[in-house]
């Protein structure tokens, strides 16, 4: 066994160990032997290490976990790029900071992460470090959307009903919608049930409207109370 493969095995086993819940006695056992490896120039340690510091495992200082984030994003690991831009979009061990924040999500959107291609589409959509651009939050949310995530098609299904970066086409929105219902969005219900409430793109048919709405409250989506009344009260 080479030198490398002695470094993944002990990165491997350090993984293992920090799976789950634990003890602290473990995790800083682990840590300082991920810590070890980084220092001597291990780029997946210092991957690993990034990535457990970011999950919040260690009750660090969130200015460390940027720091060892930013270490191993500037190597090349597309999760950490993912989480430098996550950093400073939100303010988390360091200052907030939207156009470096859209800097990190660009290199990790081009590895192919979906995660950065939506964070992408939302600061174009909002216009955060960057002139709003409605077609290439469009775009990105397109992208990010072929990886089935629920959200991810619930924001194209959005941006197809309102026309948003693209034409309205209300078939493809709600076929958007149903990929996220299957998923068990409750919000992708409720959309589901306006689009049958008021005819978008199907048939106005208020009794499946109404299972939609009654599907979307009971995962938690309160405002469909309200469509569930109006259509109760007018059958």
């Amino acid at each position: 066994m080479n030198n490398n493969d002695k470094v993944l095995k002990k990165i491997s086993k350090a993984k293992k160990f920090l799976k789950g819940a634990p003890s602290k006695k473990i995790v800083s056992l682990q840590v300082s032997i991920l810590k070890k490896l980084a220092t001597q120039g291990s780029t997946e340690a210092l991957i690993e290490l990034a990535i457990e510091h970011y999950r919040g495992n260690y009750h660090l200082d969130p200015k460390v976990a940027f720091k060892v984030s930013l270490a191993a994003a500037r190597r090349g690991d597309a999760r950490c790029m993912l989480n430098v831009g996550y950093s400073y979009s939100e303010g988390m061990g360091v200052k907030t900071n939207f156009r470096n924040a859209l800097i990190w999500y660009k290199k990790a959107a081009s590895e192919g992460l979906p995660e950065a291609q939506y964070n992408l589409a939302l600061h174009y959509e909002k216009g955060h470090g960057v002139s709003q651009n409605a077609k290439l939050a469009f775009k990105y949310y397109k992208l990010a959307a072929r990886y089935n995530d629920p959200e991810f098609n619930l924001s194209l299904g959005w941006c197809y009903e309102h026309g948003f970066g693209t034409k309205v086409n209300f078939k493809k929105s709600i076929l958007c919608y149903k990929k996220s219902a299957k998923k068990g969005d409750a919000v992708a219900f409720f959309n589901l049930g306006l689009m049958r409430y008021f005819g978008n793109g199907v048939p106005a048919n208020g009794k499946i409207a109404l299972k939609y709405f009654e599907e979307s409250k009971k995962r938690g989506f309160k405002k469909s109370q309200v469509y569930i009344n109006k259509i109760t009260r007018n059958s």
